[in-house]
């Protein structure tokens, strides 16, 4: 397996986990014969321990974020348009389908492109020292991760209504 393609399940992986709640064991009667299912339970290179926000803006061409720094992990998901995220360390841009990964206190800026832009933002804690590896660098998404992504968004937006509302800042 490519390292890129070990980074996408990865990545499928992280999103699947932000999105359950709890796990089910099974246990099935078939008349006769009882069958006790016993579960398989995947190693978890990272735990998301609590889920902060789930945003989706829409940016004129010429917005400009002056900036922030937070102690949660930050998802960045561009659906369409082009961004650049700016950190103290580097500068990168985001192209439609691209995810990218803020570590937790990093300082981070954005801006469009000059094209407006739909974003999509996921914040959450979690422990294991896997996200390092992948935050920082913009990665590709596949039809099934960004169903998982606005999935996240469908369902943070009723789990956390109400709660940690951040209006854009222009």
């Amino acid at each position: 397996m490519r390292k890129s393609d070990s980074e996408t399940v990865f990545l499928q992986r992280l999103f699947i986990q932000l999105t359950i709640l709890s796990r089910v064991c099974y246990t099935v009667d078939m008349a006769v014969n009882e069958i006790n299912l016993e579960p398989t339970v995947p190693q978890q290179q990272v735990t998301v321990n609590c889920l902060y926000s789930t945003y989706a803006y829409f940016y004129s061409p010429t917005f400009s974020f002056c900036g922030e720094s937070h102690d949660a992990w930050e998802i960045i998901f561009l659906n369409n348009g082009e961004v650049t995220i700016e950190t103290d360390t580097y500068e990168q841009v985001l192209h439609k389908g691209q995810l990218f990964i803020h570590k937790p206190y990093e300082f981070h800026k954005i801006r469009a492109n000059n094209v407006a832009c739909n974003t999509c933002f996921i914040s959450f804690l979690a422990d294991g020292d896997a996200l390092y590896s992948v935050a920082g660098r913009p990665f590709d998404t596949t039809p099934y991760t960004r169903q998982l992504i606005w999935r996240i968004l469908d369902e943070g937006m009723l789990y956390l209504a109400g709660k940690n509302y951040i209006p854009p800042r222009w």
